[in-house]
């Protein structure tokens, strides 16, 4: 019961400003989406028992999309949260945040690091040699963040000569 509360607080919003865009969009879609969607909710393939057991089992760190299966659904649901809008930093002191490490990355070159940035920002690899990855975020396309490496070893020159 906590658990379906946790998720209810943390992302009603988000649903409601998604079902706003849906309504914009297409009236007409909208509504058999919602009566579809009404029709999967009431349907009996899913037991009583077996949704109580899910909800028993329905942690904050999926809430928090920190578990693999959750994390894109998450960050949809954060794009959509009006409360996050234009606040990346409101979303980061939440708790919604993608932590990252180079460690083990074969674009690291040895460097090792780990940082955190919003939940709701894309992550894509680096094209280039240099790039580990390249993320952004999804509300606003002005603002990104991208982790570089860099050949720490240089040849040593032989200034005696």
């Amino acid at each position: 019961m906590i658990n379906k509360m946790n998720l209810t607080i943390a992302h009603k919003s988000s649903v409601d400003s998604m079902k706003k865009v849906l309504y914009t969009l297409s009236k007409e879609k909208y509504q058999v989406l919602e009566s579809l969607t009404k029709q999967i909710i009431n349907c009996d393939l899913i037991s009583n028992e077996l949704s109580k057991d899910y909800l028993k089992n329905f942690t904050n760190d999926k809430v928090k999309g920190n578990h693999d299966i959750y994390n894109e659904f998450v960050q949809i649901l954060l794009k959509y949260n009006p409360k996050y809008l234009n606040n990346n930093t409101k979303e980061f002191m939440d708790d919604f945040r993608t932590k990252y490490s180079t460690k083990n990355h074969p674009k690291s070159k040895g460097l090792n690091y780990t940082i955190s940035f919003p939940k709701s920002w894309i992550v894509k690899e680096g094209e280039r040699p240099n790039i580990i990855i390249n993320a952004h975020d999804q509300r606003n396309q002005n603002i990104s963040l991208v982790l570089m490496t860099k050949e720490f070893m240089t040849k040593r020159v032989n200034l005696m000569q």
